[in-house]
């Protein structure tokens, strides 16, 4: 294990996909470092096709935050906190946050007299974990089942060196 230490800034890809198991198309717009990534670990993920939702890019020194655009009326909001780890291959980021939720959502009142209103969707961690990553690495950080079909979240990672 190396020296943890302040973090030095970094340019961060996060990477929004929707899995489909369904289908067997190529990636369509999605970054070549997300569909290598995806080619290297197919036989673990039981998904064959992809839809690209939505790609951040920051820079920062060890916490961010941010939005991504969802699917529908889902957007998400991310959190994350690293630290710079020296190890013998060179510099490693040690996420201590790597969260992802589900933005609340707020049903418009229904037109007509008499409708029903709809619960509001409350706000919710799809995606929380902690993990190290090599520089210049894309990795799944992790994937959330949508509605509980055939269909799943994927947040990839890429430390851009």
């Amino acid at each position: 294990q190396g020296a943890h230490r302040a973090a030095e800034s970094r340019l961060l890809q996060i990477v929004l996909l929707v899995g489909m198991k369904e289908g067997t198309s190529e990636p369509q717009h999605i970054p070549e470092n997300t569909a290598s990534a995806l080619k290297d670990i197919e036989t673990f993920l039981p998904y064959r096709s992809y839809q690209h939702i939505d790609t951040s890019l920051i820079r920062t020194n060890g916490d961010a935050r941010g939005e991504l655009k969802g699917i529908g009326d889902r957007d998400y909001h991310f959190n994350i906190s690293f630290n710079t780890e020296s190890g013998k291959d060179g510099d490693r980021l040690a996420f201590r946050v790597f969260r992802i939720g589900e933005n609340p959502v707020v049903p418009r009142p229904p037109g007509g007299k008499g409708d029903p209103q709809a619960a509001p969707r409350a706000p919710r961690d799809v995606i929380s974990t902690s993990f190290t990553v090599d520089v210049g690495e894309t990795i799944v950080v992790g994937t959330s089942k949508l509605d509980g079909g055939d269909r799943a979240l994927l947040v990839l990672l890429t430390v851009i060196p």
